[in-house]
């Protein structure tokens, strides 16, 4: 088995969108409304919003969400093996958690893991937390081939890692982006992974699981 790829691949939430000469213009234009907002008496709502949750979403979920049927059924008899808040290097506008399941030496099924990122983004300045939940989302498959999901969160989308040997989604909900990925072997001895699409299809029941749980909650 291999390790799944990381969040964001190349691109962590740390690191600011690609700048474009419209973003520039914008981004004066906002600085420009947001002044005129202070001079206007309006820096209180402005920082109330800056405040804010930025959607849905006031914190990430717990990688407890994750543990539902479809787990039990991907990874047969697992055990956590990463459930860790990322380091968001002292910017609170945005925090997640990262975790990971696979099966064991006395596991009854073949060898398999699955990996779940949540990242939730909060309002700051120019950026609204949907809006970087969204980039998120664009980030997450790194460079992969991406497929629609429909009927998933607010969008979706579907791809297969061949580097990793991982299927992976990416949803997004509200100011929440969730990326899930599956692996697992055809056989004990770990040495032959199974089709890509059921691969992807492994990554998709558990997207749809989670956000299933999440709905209700």
């Amino acid at each position: 088995m291999t390790h799944p790829p990381p969040f964001g691949g190349t691109a962590t939430p740390l690191d600011a969108p690609p700048e474009s000469r419209r973003g520039c213009a914008t981004a004066v234009l906002v600085s420009a409304a947001l002044v005129l907002v202070l001079l206007g008496g309006g820096g209180v709502g402005l920082f109330v919003w800056l405040g804010g949750s930025g959607g849905d979403y006031d914190a990430a979920p717990d990688c407890a969400v994750a543990e539902g049927e479809a787990l039990g059924e991907l990874v047969k008899g697992n055990r956590p093996d990463l459930a860790d808040s990322i380091d968001t290097q002292g910017q609170g506008w945005w925090d997640g958690n990262q975790c990971r399941w696979t099966t064991t030496e006395e596991s009854a099924g073949m060898p398999s893991s699955v990996s779940v990122v949540f990242i939730r983004s909060g309002n700051r300045l120019g950026v609204a937390g949907e809006t970087a939940a969204r980039t998120d989302l664009e980030r997450e498959p790194s460079g992969n081939d991406t497929s629609a999901v429909e009927d998933l969160g607010d969008e979706a989308v579907r791809w297969y890692d061949a580097n990793t040997l991982h299927g992976c989604v990416a949803v997004r909900m509200s100011n929440l982006m969730i990326s899930t990925c599956y692996e697992a072997s055809t056989d004990f001895a770990a040495t032959r992974e199974i089709p890509e699409d059921e691969a992807t299809e492994g990554a998709l029941t558990m997207a749809r699981d989670i956000v299933a749980s999440l709905e209700g909650s």
